[in-house]
């Protein structure tokens, strides 16, 4: 009984730390670039935007993991279609496993390649907007407010 709450206790436990870890990372990751600023300076900025603003971080948070879950799904469906002919063409010919693998390398690849590169690119963009709005808010007109300082403290 104790192993069971205390498992019932320490996932949601472990899912915090990694939502608070990630999210102070990929803040921190714009601070670098953009303000080019060290890594412990990064982190420790990172840290102020998850603190001060943890409701927005949250929904940002829940809103990519629900993207990564709907690509997920989304590149197993392209993988489908791509190794279901490739697997049905091993199974009514006497090609050999070896040449059914590269087959799937040489036509999935370049496929994959794509679709990651397109897939890191949004998610990359997504945090890089949601870092902006945190420390540059626009008004309600969509014109530029004055930047703010850096929320270190």
């Amino acid at each position: 009984a104790l192993g069971v709450l205390s498992l019932l206790f320490m996932i949601p436990l472990m899912i915090f730390v990694f939502f608070v870890l990630f999210s102070i990372w990929a803040l921190a990751q714009r601070v670098i670039v953009v303000r080019n600023a060290s890594i412990g300076d990064a982190i420790e900025e990172g840290w102020v935007l998850v603190k001060k603003n943890f409701g927005k971080t949250l929904v940002i948070f829940l809103i990519y993991i629900a993207f990564a879950i709907g690509f997920g799904i989304a590149a197993l469906i392209l993988w489908g279609i791509i190794g279901v002919p490739i697997a049905a063409m091993g199974l009514m010919s006497s090609m050999d496993p070896l040449e059914l693998i590269f087959m799937g390398i040489l036509v999935g690849l370049p496929v994959s390649l794509v679709v990651g590169g397109i897939l890191g690119v949004f998610f990359s963009s997504y945090y890089t907007l949601f870092y902006f709005e945190l420390v540059e808010p626009t008004q309600a007109t969509g014109l530029q407010a004055q930047p703010m300082a850096p929320p270190i403290e």
